[in-house]
């Protein structure tokens, strides 16, 4: 398999898992804080890339319009697996909907995968109003959550 590969795979040694060809982003590499997953990463024979803008840019858009906690690294591993056409393994949620909505093949590692594609609302803690940021347009509290509700 060709993979596009997130620090829990890297931190947990593949456990048996192996690739034709592994690839990562720097930012993952910047996400292991251990001696032993750095050495892992060293066995691993990664290959580290950016993604190219357009990908990085299609990638950010998928996830504005779904709210997506994803983080830029996450956004950059997936614009890699769609620039290279690599399989994301990856048991990051947030990640795994975010590929599915982008038609990303993705493959869990140690847990589930998902199987539907969900977005996030940011709603009012005080008010219950959909909000894009705080404070609440409505009655101006400076608390929020955001919750997951299935995809249109």
């Amino acid at each position: 398999m060709k993979a596009a590969v997130d620090s829990n795979i890297i931190i947990h040694s593949r456990r048996g898992k192996t690739f034709e060809e592994a690839y990562t982003v720097p930012g993952v590499l910047n996400e292991l804080e251990t001696e032993k997953a750095k050495r892992n990463a060293d066995t691993m024979n990664l290959e580290t890339q950016m993604p190219s803008e357009n990908s990085i840019e299609e990638v950010k858009e998928a996830s504005e319009k779904i709210n997506s906690p994803t983080s830029d690294v996450d956004e950059e591993l997936a614009a890699l697996a769609l620039d290279k056409d690599l399989t994301l393994v990856t048991d990051d949620k947030a990640l795994q909907n975010l590929s599915m909505l982008l038609e990303i093949e993705f493959e869990a590692f140690m847990e589930t995968e998902i199987d539907e594609v969900l977005q996030w609302k940011r709603r009012c803690s005080n008010c219950g109003s959909e909000i894009k940021k705080v404070p609440c347009h409505r009655c101006s509290a400076e608390q929020s959550e955001l919750k997951a509700y299935p995809y249109n």
